[in-house]
């Protein structure tokens, strides 16, 4: 659950359900209020998060949340996924999937002020470090994902005291539109590292 909040909070905001067993877009987009139930659920369960986590999240409006709805309302976005992964039907991004802890999200981006995919990758990463100043940072790469040119990195990011995910971030043009493919996973756990790969290697945008 920690980490479904993290990951939704980072890559914006979209409904997506499920008809005739292709998935479709909702107008329903997550709320602030879903955001405040959820963190309180996490208190009254005696889960200490790490205090820059929870100011991120405090800052996060139903502005910024509707805004990121309307921008990935006409995205198609497919996956191969191994046994065991399900899509997330109730994810409020353009695509979402996971398998226990280990997910994989897909969202339109926005970087103003960037040109290219290293660009916004290195805006991004200066943003995530505003809150997350002891977590580990690899650099920033150019790099090639699911057959698209691009640019990542990726971030060690302690969820408790005892816990470490993982967070791959890998930003791409399509046209003249910016992309983020995230996927995460407890950094520990190399099977997991190697299915999360597989499964963000795999996608497609339409």
């Amino acid at each position: 659950m920690v980490c479904c909040i993290i990951l939704t909070m980072l890559t914006g905001c979209v409904g997506v359900k499920k008809k005739d067993g292709d998935p479709v877009k909702d107008n329903k987009s997550a709320s602030k209020d879903d955001i405040d139930k959820a963190l309180d659920t996490l208190e009254d369960a005696g889960v200490t998060l790490d205090p820059d986590l929870e100011d991120m999240l405090e800052d996060i409006d139903q502005a910024d949340i509707d805004a990121a709805a309307a921008a990935n309302a006409a995205v198609k976005v497919t996956a191969d996924l191994p046994e065991g992964w399900e899509l997330d039907e109730g994810s409020p991004l353009s695509f979402s999937a996971k398998n226990g802890l280990n997910m994989v999200m897909v969202t339109t981006a926005s970087m103003p002020g960037t040109n290219n995919a290293e660009e916004a990758a290195e805006a991004a990463i200066e943003q995530i470090k505003e809150y997350f100043k002891d977590a580990e940072y690899s650099a920033v790469e150019n790099t090639k994902m699911a057959g698209y040119d691009g640019a990542g990195y990726y971030v060690d990011i302690s969820i408790t005291k005892s816990m470490v995910q993982r967070q791959e971030y890998f930003y791409f043009m399509k046209g003249k539109q910016l992309f983020m493919i995230q996927g995460a996973y407890m950094a520990d756990d190399e099977a997991a590292a190697a299915e999360v790969q597989k499964v963000m290697d795999s996608i497609k945008v339409e």
